[in-house]
């Protein structure tokens, strides 16, 4: 969802095709604002599932990646209410939220390590 989501707004920022920019104007908003939503669900239940094993929720890198990318998905998201003011806020969405995938596959990976150990 995220890495689709993401690949929308890079075609509408280097896109040369008009019906995929298109496309992708319509359906990267909503991709991203369902990816946050989905995403914030997850972070819920991991730590609702740690907090039920006795394991201390605070204490893993997982969770902070996860609150912070959350957290940062939101910042980037707000971006886009400045698109029409600065001309440069559409180059900062896109390379922050590119910074912000990154964050999330290493969040991924994290979650990963987590999971075996338990």
């Amino acid at each position: 969802m995220g890495g689709y989501g993401s690949w929308l707004g890079w075609q509408i920022r280097v896109g040369d095709d008009e019906a995929t920019i298109e496309k992708a104007v319509d359906l990267h908003p909503k991709l991203m604002v369902g990816m946050g939503f989905f995403f914030a669900l997850g972070a819920s239940g991991g730590m609702l599932s740690l907090l039920m094993q006795g394991k201390p929720i605070f204490n893993d890198a997982h969770v902070w990646t996860g609150l912070g990318g959350l957290s940062l998905l939101a910042l980037q998201g707000m971006l886009a209410l400045f698109f029409e003011d600065d001309p440069n806020a559409r180059t900062a969405h896109a390379f922050f939220g590119t910074g912000v995938m990154a964050l999330f596959v290493v969040h991924a990976f994290l979650g990963l390590q987590l999971g075996l150990s338990i």
